[in-house]
């Protein structure tokens, strides 16, 4: 009966992870109790034959099927000792019986779980300490479960042998707990999991680097790196979607390679670890990444593909996760800047600590920050507003050149978005101090165009795809200009306002709610402002035009909810036809 019992358990194991790569036999059960009650050879017998018989009917290899029931039957053998050494035990003696059971459970479950981590620490060169406290961690619980279990079928069965009938209902409890469980945790996994690489995603970065800040409170320190693919886009342009999946995913699979559970995706093309090591370490990380990752996508792109990263240390660089997300960032775009595909340790240019830091406030110097930002939106009206005169007295040529430049386009449309914006942020129940930000990320928006050739700016037709480039840096060099300053979140609306809500938007693709909500806020504005005004590619539309198109692309390119807020707003307001009257503005 308990043979029969155990090749069944054996035929139907139940999975201890949520991919199903581990299993657990309740064949343990039959096979302790067994032991106790008809002697260690009927022990081995049934383990051996059990899992050999069912893993052979599930066609596994043949070597597999013998190391499977020379496992189990090492680990009875040895489950055995403490019964021998005890000697029998009488029938009413339920505390020996139990010890018995108990020690020789825990010497199979040690045994097998030892064989079995042996066997693939030495096959894929993992450390098999690491590999049996993991097994462990999984297979432990269950294992001590249904101990218990093997002792009640001892009692059972020498007090009637068709009362052992009764373990069906712990057993089918047991399994039906263990599956539950592992559908909870399923979900769980799926919730802190990208779908597309399997890393862990940014809520679970998040969560992780929260407990790394509160695990650092009392010593010791650990790193971010920020990585990221050069000109991702070009990759999704050239070659397809699916083949900037199977890039994404080469990324990913070279940062599980080298540093195992430590890999995040946060969105687009941009990926995050979180490493207990020093700054010299990580780089020499991020090196190795780069090497592996080229390995993988020359299979993939017939041209090179490179990533950059950005490393900065809590607490050497910051004292907060804001702030580390903001220096390592910083350091990213250094490494871009220092012609990509290479890694940067925030500081290590020379670069002086932002001044907050340098003088020991935990609170940033916002008013000194904002009347800078103020002062950059004064020059740029400055520029935008000289007159002819102004201009000619403004005497070199290289600012005449940059005045020319943004008079041929309109100043009022940056102040135009300004105030739509606010308005909006106002309706959806924005603080006052977040709507001066929000304000000032709207005038600024696009100061990066200062870098875009006159030629691009008012081209009249579509642009070609490297005027399409240049026009898509100004939002980078609108963030370079900008970061310095340290007003947080100012640099980041910026940098992010061409992101669209599907994830197709630039500079790094961010999608949903991983835009920042003032750079989405911005978007929206700045798009309705430019379908409402006078274009050199083409003429301007009406508010229900304008409000239909925004519609139209509302959940792919646009937030739902603020162009939802963007029709009320226009639907209560008396006085939108001023709109109309706006000159002339940028192309967007």
């Amino acid at each position: 009966m308990f043979f029969c019992f155990a090749i069944l358990a054996e035929w139907r194991p139940v999975p201890i992870d949520p991919a199903g790569k581990r299993l657990v036999s309740l064949a343990f059960v039959f096979i302790i109790s067994s032991q106790l009650l008809f002697g260690w050879e009927w022990s081995v017998l049934t383990g051996a034959t059990a899992i050999g018989l069912a893993t052979a009917f599930a066609r596994v290899p043949l070597f597999k099927v013998i190391f499977n029931s020379s496992t189990y039957a090492i680990a009875a053998s040895l489950a055995a000792l403490p019964s021998l050494v005890s000697g029998n035990v009488s029938e009413r003696a339920y505390e020996r019986l139990a010890g018995s059971v108990f020690a020789g459970g825990a010497i199979f479950v040690f045994a097998n779980v030892m064989l079995v981590c042996i066997a693939i620490g030495l096959s894929s060169g993992s450390s098999i300490l690491a590999v049996f406290r993991d097994h462990l961690r999984y297979s432990g619980p269950i294992f001590g479960i249904m101990i218990f279990v093997a002792v009640q079928a001892v009692i059972f069965w020498r007090l009637s042998a068709p009362l052992v009938i009764l373990l069906s209902a712990p057993l089918f409890a047991l399994t039906l707990y263990q599956r539950s469980s592992l559908r909870h945790r399923a979900a769980e996994e799926a919730a802190t999991t990208d779908s597309l690489t399997g890393l862990k995603n940014r809520r679970a970065f998040e969560e992780d680097a929260a407990a790394a800040l509160v695990a650092t409170q009392a010593g010791g320190s650990f790193a971010l790196c920020l990585i990221d693919i050069d000109d991702f886009k070009h990759v999704n342009d050239r070659h397809g979607h699916l083949t900037g999946d199977a890039v994404l995913e080469a990324v990913a699979r070279a940062i599980e390679q080298t540093t195992p559970g430590c890999g995040y995706r946060l969105g687009g093309d941009e990926f995050a670890l979180l490493l207990q090591r020093s700054a010299d370490d990580v780089a020499a990380i991020a090196t190795a990444l780069r090497r592996l990752f080229t390995t993988h996508q020359r299979e993939l792109v017939p041209e090179p593909v490179t990533i950059s990263a950005g490393i900065a240390l809590f607490p050497d660089h910051a004292r907060d996760l804001h702030s580390l997300k903001k220096r390592a960032d910083m350091a990213l775009y250094q490494s871009k800047s220092d012609g990509r595909a290479c890694s940067t340790v925030y500081g290590e240019d020379g670069r002086e600590p932002d001044p907050a830091d340098a003088l020991g406030f935990d609170v940033p110097l916002f008013d000194s920050r904002i009347v800078t930002a103020r002062r950059i939106a004064s020059l740029v009206d400055a520029f935008s507003d000289a007159s002819a005169e102004a201009r000619g007295t403004l005497g070199p040529t290289i600012y005449t050149d940059v005045l020319d430049r943004w008079r041929s386009v309109d100043a009022n449309h940056s102040h135009a978005v300004a105030v739509l914006a606010v308005a909006l942020a106002r309706r959806m129940g924005v603080q006052e101090d977040e709507l001066e930000q929000i304000r000032l990320a709207a005038l600024l928006h696009d100061v990066g165009k200062i870098a875009v050739p006159e030629s691009i700016l008012s081209k009249p037709g579509p642009l070609s795809d490297t005027e399409r480039k240049l026009m898509e840096r100004h939002a980078v060099i609108g963030f370079e200009l900008l970061r310095d300053i340290g007003l947080s979140p100012v640099d980041m609306y910026v940098l992010h306002h061409h992101e669209q809500w599907a994830g197709t938007g630039y500079p790094h693709g961010l999608a949903g709610a991983e835009i920042p909500f003032g750079s989405r806020l911005i978007h929206v504005a700045d798009a309705f402002h430019a379908l409402t005004s006078d274009r050199a590619y083409r003429r301007p539309v009406s508010i229900e035009t304008a409000m239909h198109e925004l519609r139209v692309e509302s959940g792919r390119q646009f937030d739902p909810s603020i162009v939802s807020a963007l029709h009320d707003h226009f639907a209560e307001s008396a006085t939108t036809t001023r709109i109309r009257e706006l000159k002339p503005a940028w192309s967007s």
